[in-house]
């Protein structure tokens, strides 16, 4: 099975065809290239024949994808996305809800993280020129960064799901890591991760900006060939937790313009992929500062 796509697409959804090609290509990732299961909830949108928003902020339909690895009999994860525009018109943007099941007619049920709304730039234009989409999926995980651009840092699209991991990075049941791209306005959006618990209750709260550590030099400081120096992001349920593997921040002249690097961590060799001139917003005392001397990475294997 594949475990990586990509393909050239703009941040438009000003027509049907745009519109369909946005949700096709996240809806392959999860069900094609990553082996998830769709749901079989009715009502859920059917892409071939799905229009396109007439108004910011709309939802057009929803999709429900399950996990399929060997932890989902025990603790089963629903992802439901629905697809729709972003805080304008011309912008995708997707709603997600997890949950543990689904009550059978697209209604998510043990809910543990609530709809949250991922968004591309807020600035009332259409993207144009080549833009690149990553995205790298199994039954366990699903990442993608859409629509990466030198010229502009207000468009790309983040979203990442993966189970939490144990002190040698081995899945486990306790939880997921999400991780998002939101956007309230202005030019660069807010990214922002989450410790989902796996149980019904009170969740830790949502990191607004990311955590992670890289030094202050650019390019970092080597000590011998090939070193890169990088950061992980760091999910926290009251104090910090084991980070996932789906991201890793650079500083931005370590990795070249949407090039990769070769890296174990937790002791498995893995490709991530830097995503153009994307820096990550930082977690900082209750809020985010944009960090232009980062560059974000994406596994991308």
């Amino acid at each position: 099975m594949a475990t990586k796509l990509s393909a050239t697409l703009l941040s438009d959804i000003t027509t049907d065809a745009l519109f369909r090609a946005f949700c096709q290509w996240i809806d392959d990732l999860f069900l094609v290239t990553g082996g998830w299961t769709l749901s079989s909830d009715s009502g859920q949108m059917v892409i071939a024949s799905a229009v396109h928003p007439t108004s910011g902020n709309q939802s057009m339909g929803y999709r429900i994808y399950c996990m399929a690895d060997t932890l989902q009999a025990t603790a089963p994860i629903f992802l439901k996305i629905e697809y729709g525009s972003s805080g304008i018109l011309v912008e995708p943007g997707i709603w997600f809800t997890i949950g543990q099941g689904s009550n059978g007619s697209g209604t998510i049920t043990n809910i543990l993280r609530p709809r949250t709304q991922v968004m591309a730039g807020n600035n009332s234009s259409v993207q144009t020129g080549s833009a690149n989409s990553y995205g790298s999926a199994a039954p366990n995980r699903c990442c993608f960064g859409m629509f990466c651009q030198a010229a502009n840092t207000i468009y790309p699209f983040l979203f990442s799901i993966e189970r939490t991991k144990d002190a040698v990075g081995n899945d486990t049941a306790a939880g997921w890591i999400p991780v998002w791209r939101s956007q309230s306005g202005g030019t660069i959006g807010l990214d922002s991760s989450a410790y989902v618990i796996n149980a019904v209750g009170t969740q830790p709260s949502v990191e607004t900006g990311l955590n992670y550590i890289i030094t202050h030099r650019t390019p970092s400081e080597t000590f011998a060939p090939g070193d890169v120096g990088v950061g992980v992001i760091i999910p926290f349920k009251g104090v910090a937790q084991q980070p996932g593997i789906n991201w890793l921040v650079t500083n931005k002249d370590d990795v070249g313009v949407e090039g990769f690097i070769n890296l174990v961590i937790y002791g498995t060799a893995h490709v991530y992929q830097q995503l153009n001139n994307i820096s990550p917003n930082k977690s900082k005392s209750g809020s985010s500062t944009y960090d232009g001397n980062a560059r974000l990475l994406m596994r991308y294997d």
